[in-house]
């Protein structure tokens, strides 16, 4: 299942609470998420895909870049929930 979490955003975090992560990303210009799977409980967790889109109109050769920052952040040791997995 694929699910739109926003369109034109530049600023968005995501917890991975079976990984004990925090993902923080910032971008300059806004783009638009994408999120696979959508969760679904009877399905085994496998990973997250994000995919960020934005429409670009370019002249020939011209340059684009998008640029910002992902901040990975640990979690679980701070929550001190423990890792039974």
């Amino acid at each position: 299942m694929i699910k739109t979490i926003s369109r034109s955003i530049s600023t968005w975090h995501f917890v991975d609470k079976r990984s004990g992560i925090q993902v923080d990303i910032n971008t300059q210009k806004p783009v638009t998420l994408w999120c696979f799977p959508a969760n679904e409980p009877s399905s085994a967790y496998q990973g997250t895909t994000m995919v960020i889109t934005t429409p670009v109109d370019l002249e020939e050769n011209a340059p684009w870049k998008l640029m910002g920052k992902i901040e990975c952040k640990k979690t679980r040791a701070k929550a001190k929930t423990i890792d039974a997995c």
